[in-house]
């Protein structure tokens, strides 16, 4: 990689960043509810995840370009750990 990838991927690396600590949350409680034995919501997940991302990627690409793809990969990381949250049986949330 040259000079110059060294820098694109230096400045979409925040873009990225944005999503990590969401991504561990949605990882942790898709777990969780498969431990609850509520993994009945699933595909339900996969899709709000799939036409989410598509929706916010065509949304940001224009105006930032890569990082608009890494952002709104974050984004989406990030609304669906709100909506594992929110699905998670409220006895579950400790």
């Amino acid at each position: 990689m040259d000079r110059a990838g060294v820098a694109r991927i230096a400045g979409i690396l925040p873009w990225a960043l944005v999503g990590a600590a969401p991504f561990g949350a949605l990882l942790v409680l898709a777990r969780a509810h498969v431990a609850l034995q509520n993994s009945r919501i699933m595909p339900s997940m996969g899709l709000l995840n799939s036409v989410l991302n598509a929706s916010l990627n065509a949304a940001l690409v224009g105006a930032l370009g890569l990082g608009g793809l890494a952002l709104a990969t974050s984004l989406t990381y990030a609304i669906v750990a709100v909506v594992f949250w929110v699905r998670l049986p409220r006895a579950a949330r400790v």
